[in-house]
């Protein structure tokens, strides 16, 4: 991604290898992981069917962490959208995750 950026390990049940997700401050609010975003993908831990063979549309995804943690517990297809000014943090995630797709 452009700027600064580190990938940051996310540790999840179910899940043999972390995600990692690209962090980069220099974007602002969304080059951050959120506290909501983390509750969601412990919800997707715990219940893997919630996403499991399922479409996900994640809007202002920011670092993508839903939509990476969708991917790895079985959604069938991911779309994470953002403005275009933020897609690099977006792909950053993707690109790091692509061994779980």
């Amino acid at each position: 991604p452009g700027g600064a950026w580190q990938a940051r390990p996310l540790y999840l049940k179910g899940l043999a290898e972390p995600l990692l997700i690209a962090e980069c401050p220099d974007h602002g609010i969304p080059g951050k992981v959120w506290d909501g975003g983390l509750v969601l993908v412990e919800a997707f831990s715990a219940n893997p069917s919630l996403v499991r063979g399922k479409r996900v549309l994640e809007l202002g995804a920011g670092t993508a962490l839903v939509g990476a943690a969708a991917m790895a517990f079985g959604a069938s297809e991911v779309l994470a959208t953002d403005l275009e000014e933020h897609l690099p943090v977006i792909h950053g995630t993707m690109e790091l995750n692509s061994h779980v797709a």
